[in-house]
């Protein structure tokens, strides 16, 4: 016999405690007790080389938070595709949609609400797989971190906005499921690929101005191409972009015609699989 809804639980508050991992605390959700194995939740998550199936509530009638204990490697500067798979409640809200997020915590302060920190965010989600792009910052702190997946219920269910520590608490309860992942964050893949095909990188003058210069010299013919970043990892601009030949090239751009305002860029180079990033400062 299936368990009936109950306005009790909605009631119920989420609540945490604190885990200490790799140096660093995470807050470790309580979500409310699911009040029907039908309670929606994630079934799919995929980032990266991780692809993980699970039943949408896997702990009924627990807590429906789980600590996957996968892990991935994402690298300062490049862009991923996250998709998230879900479920929702079609016996006791039929017309209900979900609240998707991901949370990744760069700075490694065991928040995972700062600035640029949710990474991928979706509302009122039919169910399905929806997928979203995000680019690591240049600046994310090195090391492991926190990673975080929720599919919540919507305000059709009463429910507020998701939080990774639902605070302020949702007065319905976190009704919904959240999953939590290791990502480890490491350098541009130039310190190990940079000697397959470049032999040097410069950009000058550093600071720029104006007319500013990119050189770098292929040992092999490559597709190269010429990207801006912002410091929150957001590419501003495709500078340059085609097959370049054997040796010495340089690649001119001007700041200002790219709207840049005063701070710090990163230059990054690709040409088949190596990447090179340089630090850039802007002053107008």
């Amino acid at each position: 016999m299936k368990k009936l809804y109950s306005p009790l639980f909605l009631m119920l508050p989420l609540v945490f405690a604190l885990e200490k991992a790799d140096g660093q605390t995470w807050c470790v959700p309580t979500t409310a007790m699911p009040y029907t194995v039908e309670m929606p939740g994630i079934t799919n998550f995929t980032l990266n080389t991780i692809n993980r199936t699970s039943a949408d509530c896997e702990n009924y009638p627990n807590n429906n938070y789980v600590m996957t204990g996968l892990s991935t490697t994402l690298m300062r500067g490049n862009s991923y595709t996250v998709s998230i798979t879900h479920t929702i409640d079609a016996v006791y809200f039929p017309g209900s949609t979900m609240y998707l997020r991901l949370w990744i915590d760069y700075n490694q302060d065991g928040q995972l609400d700062d600035v640029g920190e949710t990474v991928y965010s979706f509302n009122l989600s039919q169910p399905g797989t929806h997928t979203g792009t995000f680019t690591v910052p240049m600046t994310a702190t090195l090391g492991n971190t926190r990673m975080r997946a929720t599919a919540k219920m919507d305000q059709s269910a009463g429910h507020t906005l998701p939080t990774p520590c639902d605070m302020p608490a949702d007065p319905g309860g976190y009704h919904g499921e959240l999953e939590d992942y290791t990502a480890n964050i490491t350098t541009s893949s130039a310190v190990e690929n940079i000697s397959n095909i470049f032999n040097e990188v410069s950009v000058s003058p550093n600071p720029a101005t104006d007319k500013t210069a990119i050189n770098f010299s292929l040992k092999q013919s490559s597709n190269v191409s010429v990207e801006i970043y912002n410091i929150a990892g957001e590419k501003i601009a495709t500078v340059s972009e085609g097959q370049q030949g054997i040796g010495e090239h340089i690649i001119f751009f001007n700041p200002a015609e790219l709207n840049l305002e005063s701070g710090i860029y990163f230059v990054k180079l690709t040409a088949d699989n190596a990447v090179v990033t340089k630090r850039l400062a802007v002053l107008k």
